[in-house]
């Protein structure tokens, strides 16, 4: 039902136009059927509902935000069920996002975080996280001269009260954004609070600058940067930016939890502090102007007719003109769907285009892009350096080694996965890999490394039987078309032929598991494990196999 036209009636709301629209579903503004006020409706699409996580998931969202009554939160007013399609009715805020609004003078900027700020707290209160903090999701209500707009903190598609650490399956543990992404969130570490804030850091660099603080097209150098390096100053990124500001961003950045703020509030706290005290970014606004004028090239915002933002429930402005300060580099808002998406429709053999690059990894993400960490790395854990690795909080490819459990995986595939000592441990052909635990799997993706950008998985699912139930989900899930491929192939390095498997036509898996999968049914020592492949781009199945695969040291 996310065709809908303007007129129709969907659960006695009536459909004006659409505001959003993703691989997940479509928001919608309409008409409250009794009330004489204009709702943001959103809609799970048909073809996803029979997704058991992924309707848990969307009717999370409506219970976890319906218990938040906070002046910036967004509102949600009911939720239910209309035939295959459930839906959400929310507040629609007739304005724009951060996102939309560009780089922002520094006051501004500062009051917008404050108000964020103090939605988090509030959210934090009750045992909410948020989980993904970025400029797309705080979105600013129609300004009236003089008067600073409304702040609305909006999805919390991927919120969970702070208690839950395993989410809803191994699926859902991160479909965060990644430049906004905590270290914690990136190694699959316990999250509380903070992580909200490290995230609220790297949003005021983006409102200030116009970049993220680790801002890089390739996302295995987004990672590293966010686990262990320092952020850059951001008073080199923007002239007239107090240095003040610098030691703020640091502390609310930094690697450990522990050091950061302890909460949102003092963070936004310390912003105004340094804004206050420490000087002028150059063209300042005229001393009678208040803090929070509307910039005078700013448009007011326009309806429009639909547009594919990612955030229910306002019309994009009209974009201002460059401010006359020395302009940073364009940030590329996140063309992320209205509801974080977790898994994605893929082909048994996929036909790789021939466009190259860095494979499919940077194909789904690309710059700005809003992503699910599972298609990059699982829950990522790499490179953590810190000022005395002894004491470091992080686990992966760090001085210690793996902790047993991943060690076993380890001793099983001794030349595909790294030995886990040092900061440059690398598996097979130069790939880096991370390690993360479910409540069925644990184990180990794997990807960058030499040109063919081959990415591979290996876990182990505790015994044969779980690797198959593992692989007969593929054939329940009833929006597949025809059936799986199964095939013996023989492998120089196995002394007992391999199965080779192949998902049926649209079936969903976790983004980066891989395109096949390789079973040892009969190998008593590996018949636990399932290593799944991802066929680079510009390559086919066959051709993985004969080259990539035939080569790869999976039997030891």
């Amino acid at each position: 039902m996310t065709d809908l036209r303007p007129g129709e009636v969907f659960a006695e709301y009536r459909i004006e136009r659409v505001l959003g629209q993703g691989g997940m579903g479509t928001v919608f503004l309409a008409k409250h059927p009794r009330l004489p006020r204009k709702v943001a409706l959103k809609l799970l699409n048909e073809e996803v509902f029979g997704d058991s996580e992924i309707r848990a998931r969307f009717e999370r969202e409506a219970d976890l935000v319906a218990r938040l009554e906070h002046p910036n939160i967004v509102a949600v007013y009911d939720r239910g069920a209309e035939g295959r399609s459930l839906w959400i009715s929310m507040q629609y805020i007739a304005g724009t996002d951060a996102a939309e609004f560009g780089v922002m003078e520094p006051a501004f900027a500062a009051g917008i975080i404050a108000d964020a700020a103090s939605a988090l707290d509030y959210a934090h209160q009750q045992g909410v996280l948020h989980r993904d903090i970025k400029p797309a999701n705080i979105l600013l209500g129609e300004m009236d001269s003089g008067r600073p707009p409304r702040v609305f903190l909006a999805d919390f598609g991927i919120a969970r009260f702070r208690d839950e650490q395993n989410g809803l399956t191994q699926t859902g543990t991160f479909t965060a954004t990644l430049a906004f992404a905590s270290p914690e969130q990136l190694t699959g570490n316990p999250l509380d609070h903070r992580c909200d804030q490290y995230s609220l850091a790297c949003t005021l660099f983006v409102l200030l600058t116009g970049q993220a603080p680790f801002d890089a097209t390739n996302p295995v150098t987004v990672i590293r940067a966010h686990l262990s390096d320092p952020p850059p100053p951001i008073s080199t990124r923007r002239a007239g930016l107090p240095q003040a500001l610098d030691a703020v961003l640091a502390k609310a950045l930094a690697k450990r939890p522990d050091d950061r703020y302890s909460s949102c509030g003092e963070f936004a706290a310390a912003v105004s502090r340094a804004w206050r005290t420490g000087g002028q970014v150059s063209q300042p606004r005229a001393a009678s102007a208040p803090a929070w004028q509307q910039p005078a090239n700013h448009a007011s915002p326009q309806p429009v007719p639909s547009y594919g933002a990612p955030n229910p429930g306002f019309a994009p402005p009209v974009r201002h003109p460059a401010r006359p300060h020395p302009a940073p580099q364009p940030y590329s808002a996140p063309q992320a769907a209205p509801y974080p998406a977790q898994q994605q429709f893929r082909h048994a053999v996929p036909a790789r285009s021939s466009s190259g690059g860095s494979g499919k990894l940077v194909a789904l993400i690309g710059v700005g892009l809003a992503i699910l960490l599972v298609a990059v790395v699982g829950v990522v854990v790499l490179v953590a350096k810190t000022a005395d690795s002894a004491t470091s909080s992080w686990v992966g490819l760090t001085t210690a080694a793996w902790p047993q459990k991943q060690q076993s995986v380890v001793d099983a595939f001794p030349k595909m996965l790294p030995a886990g000592e040092g900061i440059s441990a690398k598996g097979w052909r130069d790939v880096f890999c991370t390690f993360s635990n479910s409540t069925d799997r644990l184990g180990f993706q794997c990807l960058g490394g030499a040109d063919d950008a081959t990415g591979f998985t290996i876990y182990d699912y505790k015994s044969s039987a779980g690797v198959r139930a593992k692989l007969e989900t593929y054939g329940e899930q009833s929006y597949t078309r025809g059936a799986a491929q199964q095939m013996r192939r023989p492998h120089d390095g196995c002394a007992i032929d391999p199965t080779i498997f192949i998902p049926p036509e649209n079936a969903i898996a976790p983004i980066g598991d891989g395109d096949f999968f390789t079973a040892f049914p009969d190998d008593p020592t590996l018949s636990r494990y399932l290593v799944g492949v991802e066929i680079p781009e510009g390559s086919t199945l066959e051709r993985t196999l004969a080259n990539w695969w035939a080569e790869a040291p999976i039997c030891g």
